[in-house]
């Protein structure tokens, strides 16, 4: 999912993880658990979330969580669906599209065209992906979207602990109102 110079940079893990091809039948599937914190500010928000976004908006500790990559040979996008399993609740999807627009930057396509272009570079043995801007993607076409005043910038990261567990962390942060979102967690690889 990422060019190839950074991914021969990455550690085994992360190699593991961001091997997966556009045009390929490729599938991976990462176990972890996750920490889900969410601001008040950002519960106020979280129905027109759910609708723009689907991200999840409900929080938790020690959270089971599985995450699918998938690809298809006729296709240049990465399908991510993301499981989360709640104790006291039916299990939450989440679905998203991820495309590689340049050696380093992916767009992550959320609903209704409207997508995350994220901006990513190595720093010691880190991914990191920074906010780029909201879009809306018309095929070549990315119309920047002023979505950051509402919801707040997007960035993440993913480090390795060994050779078999990555770190990540996903945060919101508003201009305002400083962090509103956040999850962390440990991954594995359970099947490439």
């Amino acid at each position: 999912m990422i060019c190839k110079n950074l991914i021969e940079k990455l550690p085994i893990i992360l190699q593991k993880h961001y091997n997966i091809k556009p045009y390929s039948n490729n599938k991976i599937t990462l176990e972890g658990k996750m920490n889900i914190t969410i601001s008040k500010i950002f519960q106020c928000f979280s129905p027109f979330c759910r609708a723009v976004w689907d991200l999840t908006s409900y929080p938790d500790n020690n959270l089971p969580v599985a995450v699918i990559l998938t690809s298809d040979k006729t296709s240049p996008i990465i399908l991510m669906h993301r499981i989360f399993y709640y104790k006291n609740r039916a299990a939450y999807h989440f679905y998203s599209k991820m495309i590689l627009i340049t050696d380093n930057i992916i767009l992550e396509l959320i609903r209704f065209r409207i997508a995350i272009k994220l901006l990513y570079h190595l720093e010691n043995n880190k991914i990191i992906m920074d906010y780029g801007r909201y879009v809306l993607y018309l095929g070549k076409s990315l119309i920047p979207i002023p979505l950051h005043l509402i919801i707040g910038k997007f960035f993440t990261y993913k480090e390795t602990e060994n050779d078999k567990i990555f770190n990540m962390r996903v945060k919101m942060v508003h201009t305002l109102f400083s962090k509103i979102f956040e999850y962390t967690g440990k991954f594995k690889i359970e099947a490439l």
